[in-house]
């Protein structure tokens, strides 16, 4: 595998930090990188509730005001905590300044003129507004805009509605789901890919800028795998999947831990069952990065669980 530094690209910061995306056809079986969920109790199905529509649109386009005009007080004041820290350490973590890196990116939250609301669903402190239609992140001729969902993620915090994230799912080519849609049939709704969680993120503990960057790979086909490095500065969580992302928190000088919690699940792939784990590390994001990490084990033996302290002077 082929690492992705140097990790200065503020596209690839500000994309992860707030954005997002996934395909329909996978998401019920691919769990994204995000650790800042609680592991906890489910609570009531999701409601309909179309009266919070005015309200969270207009906390989302005072959000997106507040990202195009480079206003850090008012993107405070609308974003959730948790993805304030969130968005805090991934920045951190690549040694950029923080708030400054935060809107140096070409692309811009979507406006929602544009998009159709399909509904606006509540579940505890946290409310999902789902949309269909071209989302369009101003990059122009690079650019090719396609209809599919948005879900715009909200959380409640002290009776406070907070944005938290923008999700984009990819409808595919799936022709049932595409006649759903002409015929307001909106029962897909009910998949978990568009349900609130109920439960507001954890705020994650804040990070230094690291002594290395670091990127972790993760290929996994028949299995849940869960990784935690350096005592939870990082947690990734990926199910029949492969992807990339950076470490937060990077790595350090001395040593650093790798903790894996591996859980084997029925795949509907016809690939090989194939759980592969990697971390690439640099000082400095204008050097080469090399493979610090590496975890491939025989497919037949595969433990649940499995740690490792890296050493790295």
């Amino acid at each position: 595998m082929k690492s992705l530094f140097p990790l200065t690209s503020a596209l690839a910061l500000i994309c992860t930090s707030y954005l997002a995306i996934c395909n329909l056809a996978t998401a019920q079986t691919t769990t994204p990188t995000d650790s800042s969920q609680p592991a906890s109790p489910a609570v009531a199905t999701a409601k309909s509730s179309p009266e919070l529509q005015a309200l969270l649109e207009n906390i989302y386009l005072t959000w997106r005001q507040a990202m195009n005009s480079k206003d850090f007080n008012t993107w405070t004041a609308t974003t959730a905590a948790s993805r304030q820290m969130a968005t805090r350490n991934r920045i951190i973590s690549q040694r950029l300044s923080y708030p400054k890196a935060l809107f140096s990116t070409p692309v811009q939250a979507p406006p929602l003129a544009q998009l159709v609301l399909l509904d606006v669903l509540e579940k505890g402190d946290t409310a999902n507004a789902i949309y269909y239609g071209k989302v369009d992140f101003g990059l122009g001729a690079d650019q090719t805009i396609t209809d599919n969902f948005m879900v715009l993620k909200f959380v409640k915090e002290l009776g406070l509605w907070k944005f938290d994230q923008l999700r984009i799912i990819k409808t595919g080519n799936d022709p049932d789901l595409q006649n759903k849609i002409r015929t307001s049939d909106f029962s897909f709704l009910k998949s978990d890919v568009f349900q609130p969680s109920g439960l507001a993120p954890l705020i994650a503990k804040s990070v230094n800028p690291p002594a290395y960057l670091a990127e972790l790979w993760i290929a996994a086909n028949g299995f849940d795998v869960r990784v935690n490095i350096n005592q939870g500065n990082h947690k990734s969580h990926i199910t029949n999947d492969d992807g990339r992302d950076l470490v937060i928190g990077g790595l350090v000088k001395g040593k650093n831990t790798v903790s894996l919690s591996i859980t084997p699940v029925a795949t509907q792939s016809t690939l090989p069952k194939r759980l592969e784990v990697a971390i690439y590390a640099t000082p400095a994001a204008n050097k080469p990065a090399k493979r610090i990490f590496h975890y491939a084990p025989d497919i037949n033996k595969v433990p649940r669980t499995y740690s490792v302290t890296i050493p790295i002077h």
